[in-house]
């Protein structure tokens, strides 16, 4: 799901498919397509790949698209708002261990430094060999270099972790707004601009070999 970015819309023709914009043919990549029955009122709306040379693509009753997409929503939702506390803490356990451990590692750092200063001083006062000092010199810098990569391993999981929780903070209340208010919209535009505040895509697959019309199974992955 998206941080909340919306795709332009054309505003001069009048909406009819909440999923514009949205929704893609898994096969092409093309729009679905909201195909009404304006003959027959009775019958259900469909969706429909727009590319007419797209074989593989099968349609797909509108209200199961809908009801499927509003339900994992909820659940992204759910997921998103009801961590455990105890999964909290153990988290937040964890990244203190990691930043006492940074701390640790930013000592010995300055110490290694220390120790190489010492060497050179040692060298010049000939209390060293060249072979004692090139010897002591490849421990001491291997020992460096070991210790600059666990400090960038755990700076970077630190990093990943925060951008994970500041986006999750900045994501969670577009998801409650959406299913706030998705029902009581107003209008198919409106609609549309709340599901494009959480959706960059929505790609909908259905095997052609699937021969009934508007239902059968299919599935949905939402980016």
């Amino acid at each position: 799901m998206s941080d909340g970015a919306a795709a332009p819309i054309n505003r001069g023709k009048i909406m009819t498919n909440v999923f514009a914009g949205v929704l893609k043919c898994y096969y092409c990549e093309q729009a679905m397509s909201y195909a009404p029955y304006y003959s027959r009122p009775t019958k259900k709306p469909r969706l429909l790949c727009t590319n007419i040379y797209c074989k593989k693509s099968a349609s797909i009753m509108f209200e199961l698209i809908e009801s499927d997409v509003l339900n994992q929503i909820k659940m992204y939702y759910e997921h998103l708002s009801s961590e455990p506390i105890k999964q909290q803490k153990k988290k937040s356990a964890s990244d203190e261990m990691k930043k006492r451990r940074l701390d640790k590692l930013e000592r010995d750092l300055v110490e290694i430094e220390e120790q190489l200063n010492e060497q050179f001083d040692l060298l010049e006062r000939k209390a060293y060999t060249l072979d004692i000092f090139m010897q002591r010199q490849d421990t001491t810098l291997a020992r460096k270099d070991s210790l600059l990569s666990e400090l960038a391993q755990i700076q970077n999981e630190l990093l990943i972790k925060q951008t994970i929780k500041r986006k999750q903070s900045q994501v969670v209340p577009l998801v409650k707004n959406v299913m706030l208010n998705y029902d009581t919209a107003a209008t198919i535009i409106e609609k549309n601009d709340l599901l494009k505040s959480i959706i960059d895509k929505i790609y909908y697959k259905k095997e052609p070999s699937i021969k009934k019309r508007g239902t059968g199974e299919y599935t949905i992955e939402i980016m």
